[in-house]
């Protein structure tokens, strides 16, 4: 019986390490499967909550149906655009603040359209706002003034340059290096906190139907506003601007705005402040 017994205890000591690694194999095979269905979900872009809710299913076999998997996604998404929605009804597109204080993020795109002033030159804008340029230069026909575009969307690398060839060409007249950049950045913007990177802003010309800037300025001034457009830096305004009196220089902010900012005679700054 003591030779059976020995015989038994053996045999469990054989079975033991052979039942351990069969254990470790079985625990490691589930750690290799929870990890690359983590993997699989990452970067299928499934939410916190589904891939909890997956490694549960995982673990108690209670997998969810395929209908109750697109209905947690599509309620992400909607969780998403919700947001988004509720952040442009608080900082629309139309009113982005841009200036010294107020940079581009990084990460900002727009959708640019080319637009024919009629006078021979390639100028793009934000698209949103390429109807309403277009109706304004109409509009001013009509009337007989005709003007052009100088300038409209410029990338970070044009504005630098514009600063560079003025602050070059002061140089040339015997101003220093810091007392010529001190007088270009009065007028011209840094990269990044300039409007016309935004695709919002447009400087105006006088156009081939022209022979006097009066006309146009006066035309401007006195009906910008109606197409959705605002002369951006006005006089008496520079303290709240950072910007000189620039005549030229108009920002679309849509109809409606334009036209409380042109019966108050405030500026950009002053609408947003008391908004």
């Amino acid at each position: 019986m003591n030779t059976r017994l020995r015989q038994s205890n053996s045999h469990q000591e054989t079975l033991g390490p052979r039942c351990s690694k069969k254990r470790k194999v079985k625990k490691s095979a589930k750690i290799l499967v929870l990890l690359c269905a983590c993997f699989m979900f990452f970067f299928l872009g499934q939410t916190c909550a589904g891939i909890v809710q997956s490694v549960t299913s995982f673990f108690t076999g209670t997998e969810p149906s395929l209908t109750q998997k697109l209905t947690n996604i599509a309620d992400a998404f909607e969780e998403t655009e919700s947001e988004i929605a509720e952040k442009e009804k608080t900082n629309p597109w139309n009113l982005l603040l841009i200036n010294s204080s107020n940079p581009l993020p990084p990460d900002f795109q727009v959708k640019l359209k080319k637009f024919d002033d009629g006078e021979g030159g390639e100028h793009y804008v934000d698209e949103r706002i390429h109807s309403d340029l277009l109706e304004m230069f109409e509009g001013a026909q009509e009337d007989g003034v005709y003007f052009q575009i100088n300038s409209a969307y410029r990338n970070a690398k044009e504005q630098q340059h514009i600063i560079d060839k003025r602050v070059k060409k002061l140089m040339d007249q015997g101003f220093s290096y810091q007392e010529a950049q001190e007088m270009v950045l009065e007028v011209v913007a840094l990269p990044g906190i300039s409007e016309h990177e935004a695709g919002l802003a447009v400087d105006f010309g006088v156009g081939k139907g022209n022979k006097s800037w009066d006309s146009v300025y006066e035309w401007l001034k006195k009906n910008s506003y109606r197409y959705g457009f605002i002369l951006r830096y006005p006089q008496k305004k520079e303290e709240l601007t950072g910007v000189a009196y620039e005549h030229w220089h108009y920002r679309y902010v849509g109809k409606e705005v334009a036209k409380e900012i042109k019966e108050k005679g405030i500026c950009l700054e002053e609408y947003l402040e008391n908004r």
